[in-house]
């Protein structure tokens, strides 16, 4: 053990004395681990990404397509907090053992939210989307839908389809409907159908009982332009209800 500990330390010494870009990859690898901050255990280090993460959030952005001829939109991450998973294998490693980092589901990047969503586990998780889906977006709301539903905690979605608009009626419309972490829930529906329940019940009946199986936590709803029920056991326990309707008074 001795041994060892002295190879170890005349290595340091030896590529502290090479210029870095002279390094070669396994001489940069015990550069990096012994530098004191690498020194760090793991939980500690994963604390200090997560203060990060809470302080410098990635950012979701749209840019439009350059070059191809069309009006479509590439959506891009700008890593900020991410950026420790990029600096050595060490930090690389925490951070996708640390699942709570990877719990802001951004729809609006899908390629970093299927990453994402293979990293959470089994974490409370966020699902949010700020602008139309594109077909690469639905994927990832495909699967946090149908294998993670009882995970989320909190739901945000512009829908503006009628095939995700049916896909997450199947979800979370019906009496199977169960979301034990379920807290905060707006779904916005855009230039799609609201239809009178009351007057086609059997039309719409898969948007009737919204989360009919029970959502004990959930304290905020928004609805704009969704079909539901007044009779709902979802209205019940409310802190915040806000409902969008395009009827005007008198209708």
């Amino acid at each position: 053990m001795h041994q060892r500990i002295k190879y170890t330390h005349d290595s340091v010494e030896v590529i502290e004395s090479k210029p870095l870009e002279g390094l070669t990859l396994a001489e940069r690898m015990i550069h990096n681990e012994s530098a004191p901050i690498n020194r760090l255990h793991a939980e500690l280090l994963s604390t200090i990404f997560a203060l990060l993460a809470e302080s410098w959030p990635n950012n979701y952005i749209q840019v439009d397509s350059q070059g191809d001829g069309s009006n479509s939109k590439q959506h891009l991450v700008e890593l900020n907090w991410a950026r420790v998973s990029h600096i050595c294998r060490q930090w690389r490693n925490v951070a996708l053992g640390h699942s709570s980092l990877w719990t802001d589901i951004h729809l609006d990047s899908p390629k970093w939210a299927q990453l994402q969503m293979q990293q959470c586990r089994g974490s409370p998780l966020k699902l949010i989307s700020n602008g139309p889906l594109s077909a690469e977006g639905k994927i990832p709301l495909n699967l946090a839908l149908t294998s993670k539903f009882k995970q989320l905690k909190r739901v945000s979605l512009l829908i503006n389809d009628e095939e995700t608009s049916q896909q997450v009626a199947n979800v979370m419309f019906g009496i199977n409907s169960l979301a034990p972490n379920l807290e905060s829930l707006s779904l916005i529906r855009l230039n799609l159908p609201v239809v009178d329940l009351g007057m086609h019940q059997g039309e719409v009946s898969s948007f009737n009982d919204l989360l009919g199986g029970g959502s004990p936590r959930l304290h905020s709803l928004d609805l704009a332009f969704v079909n539901f029920s007044w009779t709902s056991p979802t209205l019940t326990g409310l802190t915040s209800l806000m409902l969008a309707s395009p009827l005007q008074p008198g209708q």
